[in-house]
């Protein structure tokens, strides 16, 4: 059962109403509810606080719990109506409050909210504790189901020497992805070489790949290893395949079905034993249908394809990236940050990310160079974030998303009815993603 401390003077029936469905644990003393929380090991999943209590000011008491629990999930009680107050206790750190006469409807949903949130970040913790100390590892970040697909497929192919194909759009973490496979795999302390399709000219990438001998084009003034030759018992990255043109991709054929490759200029042939991880972030199908991509190559290297799921169809990863990300960036920072306010917070979870995990990360990045000394706020963020949570007030203050949730929950389950509760199928039905069917599921509270 998940706990609460309450710090303050609560009445009986308050205490009782805080119980259900928790364990709550009350503490009158604030400077007692500060030191239990130090000196006990006790999971607690958030704190309900008077703001004004004879001992000490519910806002001092709140910072010296985040001095020793900077993630606890603060939620301020208030008799007051003072504007100013509520704001000044919500710019320290406040999860959320509450109008103590609507205690007893707000604190539920206040409490399944914050507890959620405590809970993803304990979740990635844990996460991290199993993956270990490796930076590839540790860099994917996530709770949700999307994510732990993807693990789990990454996993159970790492030992083999099987090419892997990731699918996802830019930003999404396929070479992060494609690193994980590596250091899982017995070829760990061996090569791991990462090039961009797109970015080299056809004649150019293929060079680079299969090497060259002297004399072969202007400029080759030597014989030169390409990068499959470099990669060798290792795991050669080729991000944005779908860009490389009809020439190159009959050679990675020729490679992969047989080891073998030729330098360009050169009738040797060499050996070589490379494991292909390939990315894509379009339809490789649809390149297949205009022609543009071999249907062979394409079945040769989606034996497993792992698709990883676009920011905005997982969003409960995103608080705990930002947080991630803000860890990241104080190493770096001395001066940024120790933590992210809940109204910045907020904006992060409400914006569509085209930019995926890499426009999170830079805006982070963005959000600590400006930020102020206590926390990032809104105003530190980008104005098209913001602005995306100004949109998205109406969810807020009206029926519109749980209107939008229910619709959405009463379509999947109708899908997952006709498909006998198969999730591949009712996502054909409802024609978006299984990745999608599933980060929606999670969000829904759908089993």
């Amino acid at each position: 059962m998940r706990k609460i401390l309450a710090v303050g003077a609560f009445k009986a029936e308050d205490r009782e109403m805080m119980s259900r469905g928790y364990e709550c644990v009350n503490i009158v003393d604030p400077d007692e509810a500060v030191e239990h929380l130090r000196t006990n090991q006790e999971d607690f999943s958030a704190v309900v606080m008077s703001l004004r209590m004879p001992e000490m000011d519910g806002r001092e008491a709140m910072e010296k719990i985040h001095r020793t629990e900077p993630d606890m999930p603060v939620i301020i009680s208030t008799h007051t109506t003072d504007v100013p107050e509520v704001v000044d206790a919500m710019e320290r750190g406040a999860f959320s409050y509450i109008y103590e006469p609507n205690l007893r409807q707000e604190l539920p949903i206040v409490l399944k909210r914050a507890t959620g949130h405590v809970a993803a970040v304990r979740e990635n913790r844990r996460l991290h504790a199993i993956i270990g100390k490796k930076e590839t590892l540790s860099r994917f970040v996530g709770i949700s189901a999307p994510v732990r697909t993807v693990l789990d497929t990454i996993e159970k192919v790492a030992d083999s020497s099987i090419s892997v194909l990731f699918i996802g759009e830019s930003g999404t973490g396929k070479e992060i992805a494609a690193r994980i496979l590596h250091d899982l795999s017995p070829r760990r302390d061996r090569p791991f070489i990462a090039v961009n399709c797109a970015a080299l000219s056809p004649t150019l990438l293929e060079s680079e790949l299969f090497g060259y001998r002297k004399g072969a084009f202007t400029g080759a003034d030597e014989d030169r290893a390409g990068l499959f030759e470099q990669a060798h018992t290792g795991t050669l990255f080729l991000d944005e395949l779908g860009a490389t043109d009809a020439g190159f991709q009959v050679n990675l054929l020729r490679v992969l079905e047989s080891g073998e490759l030729r330098r360009v200029g050169d009738d040797t042939t060499r050996k070589v034993n490379v494991r292909i991880a390939a990315a894509t972030n379009e339809s490789l199908e649809k390149a297949i249908a205009k022609g543009r991509f071999r249907e062979d190559l394409y079945y040769r290297l989606s034996v497993v394809p792992i698709e990883i799921a676009p920011l905005r169809d997982r969003r409960e990863d995103i608080p705990v990236l930002a947080h991630h990300f803000l860890l990241e960036f104080r190493k770096q920072y001395p001066a940024a940050p120790p933590r992210i306010s809940p109204s910045a917070l907020r904006c992060l979870e409400v914006y569509d990310w085209p930019g995926n995990v890499r426009e999170l990360r830079n805006v982070i990045e963005h959000a600590v160079l400006l930020g102020g000394k206590e926390a990032i706020r809104p105003g530190n963020l980008p104005e098209k974030v913001t602005a995306a949570a100004r949109d998205a007030q109406l969810d807020e203050e009206g029926s519109l998303g749980a209107a939008v949730g229910e619709l959405e929950k009463r379509l999947i389950r109708n899908a997952l009815n006709r498909a006998g509760n198969n999730k591949a199928g009712a996502a054909r039905l409802l024609k978006i993603k299984r990745t999608t069917l599933l980060a929606k599921m999670a969000r829904l509270g759908l089993s």
